[in-house]
């Protein structure tokens, strides 16, 4: 497959007029143009490119990406659900479903996010998960699972299910690593509960170990941080706000350089002025936009379950009933297009959706960049930054290119 004449996000995340070669599930090659080459409409006259049914059916397909943005594909780290379905459905089609949805808006890989539920099922949810891990699915790739929750403060804990919670528990999570080795990936904790310091002494050099759903303050953050915890979820959102004269968890996490922070970037769980104040404190390197969306998400206004939630979805945003915020309806995608609206510079908003979260979970060597040798994991964007293709390891998932794109020419080859 070849993508010609986009403007290519490259792997220093500098934008150039550039062609991308893939062969298989990589990137062969970036080659920089100029610009009368992307004026030139003869430079393959002699190759043809073939869609069908939305995905690459030629060996060497060509794609004329010319005013198009190519960046590395898209990464959310703590997604719930989307398009009605939820990563906590005790059904196979749930996470399937949730790996179509996400596709349509640029992620190219995720991680499948749970809520407190009861632990026999939790372990139907993370064996459906596995089974899912295993297979080459028809969208999104599925990374791991990000467990949030049970070990979360009651007195933090939202519209998590209070009356499951545990405290942290070393012999679980050996019980799931051995029922489902590798696919848990991130484990939120509190680190203010009674065993948090021994659970994440014993799995910071397994899992990523994050701080949610917490009533910890600023002292008991630092001593998490130094046991080894390294990442934040959805900062401010579920932990102690900051006081001039107690700065809680969140300057503990700001001032730690080893520490990444997830951010939902809607406009809504964080106030534009404090979330550019917070990117531009973590940027280039730490800051993360993840989506935490629920079944909601894509969906019409109305009632959806989040866990054992019942959550009212109205004009862009979640109610438990409350006016408390029940995970949000939004996406990675959208929240990219968010960080430059407020002034955020294109460059660190692609790094938060790409390399950030690539470098949380330890996988940033084969995705989260474009460069040869890596896997081609490909957002393109048009010029509202919408993604209309999407691409997994050299593999379509999603195209809403316009006709005008491709030649419709050459012959179908179906191996």
């Amino acid at each position: 497959m070849l993508l010609i004449n986009g403007t290519v996000c490259h792997s220093d995340f500098l934008f150039k007029h550039s062609d991308i070669r893939i062969i298989g599930e990589y990137i062969a090659s970036i080659e920089p143009i100029s610009d009368s080459e992307i004026l030139s409409k003869d430079r393959y006259s002699g190759q043809k490119n073939h869609m069908a049914h939305g995905s690459i059916s030629r060996e060497e397909a060509i794609i004329d990406l010319a005013g198009c943005f190519v960046v590395p594909g898209y990464i959310d780290i703590h997604v719930h659900g989307g398009g009605g379905a939820d990563t906590c459905d005790e059904s196979p089609d749930a996470i399937n479903n949730l790996s179509a949805y996400l596709a349509q808006h640029g992620v190219s890989s995720f991680c499948a996010t749970t809520m407190t539920i009861e632990e026999d099922a939790l372990m139907n949810v993370l064996s459906f998960a596995d089974d899912f891990h295993r297979r080459e699915p028809i969208g999104s790739r599925l990374l791991g699972v990000h467990l949030e929750g049970p070990f979360l403060s009651p007195v933090k804990s939202g519209v998590q299910s209070s009356d499951v919670l545990r405290l942290p528990n070393i012999l679980m999570m050996e019980e799931i690593e051995s029922r489902f080795p590798g696919l848990i990936k991130i484990i939120d904790v509190a680190p203010e509960l009674p065993g948090a310091d021994e659970f994440i002494q014993a799995f910071s050099d397994t899992y990523v170990i994050s701080l949610s759903h917490s009533d910890a303050d600023y002292d008991t953050t630092r001593r998490a941080i130094d046991r080894g915890l390294r990442h934040a979820t959805h900062l401010y959102n579920a932990m102690c706000p900051i006081h001039h004269k107690s700065p809680g968890p969140v300057c503990a996490i700001l001032e730690n350089q080893s520490v990444t922070a997830e951010l939902i970037c809607d406009l809504i769980h964080i106030h534009p002025s404090l979330l550019a104040l917070t990117i531009n404190c973590l940027a280039p390197d730490r800051a993360v936009i993840i989506s935490d969306a629920m079944r909601g998400a894509g969906m019409p206004d109305g009632e959806y379950k989040l866990g054992k939630a019942v959550v009212q979805v109205k004009n862009g945003k979640t109610d438990f009933g409350d006016g408390r915020l029940a995970g949000s309806v939004s996406s990675v995608a959208e929240g990219v297009r968010n960080l430059v609206s407020i002034g955020i510079p294109i460059e660190n908003a692609i790094r938060a959706a790409t390399i950030n979260p690539a470098r949380v979970l330890g996988i940033d060597q084969e995705t989260g960049s474009l460069s040869q040798g890596k896997l081609a994991d490909i957002t393109v964007l048009n010029q509202d930054l919408i993604p209309v293709m999407t691409i997994s390891m050299g593999r379509v998932i999603f195209c809403q290119m316009p006709d005008s794109s491709y030649d419709k020419g050459g012959e179908e080859n179906h191996d």
